[in-house]
């Protein structure tokens, strides 16, 4: 389980979220960015990032082709795996050893 932040004003790179779930750390490496039904994923890797900076990137229009990055998980050497959506029932695992991860629930803009 993680915390959950409901109405606190929160933002991140000018974008205001209502709501969002954040798992600051995982043992469970399940990419939540992959379609469960057809593996496919509107992904962007981002590299240099820290946890705060990759979980400050939920919300934002930096992911692929400008889209809004619903989804990001923290890989191994700041490898920020970003995706514009989120699955909860996926079920396939990153190819990467993941550290963290976060997804966006619902948003103002």
């Amino acid at each position: 389980q993680g915390t959950e932040f409901k109405d606190q004003g929160f933002n991140f790179k000018g974008q205001n979220i209502k709501s969002w779930r954040v798992y600051p750390s995982c043992n469970c490496n399940i990419n939540y960015g992959n379609n469960p039904l057809t593996g496919a994923a509107r992904w962007k890797r981002l590299l240099g990032k820290t946890v705060t900076t990759c979980k400050s990137l939920v919300g934002t229009r930096q992911g692929k082709d400008g889209g809004k990055i619903m989804y990001a998980a923290l890989g191994s050497n700041g490898r920020c795996h970003t995706y514009l959506d989120y699955y909860p029932d996926a079920t396939e695992m990153h190819k990467d050893v993941i550290s963290g991860h976060w997804f966006g629930d619902t948003y103002l803009t």
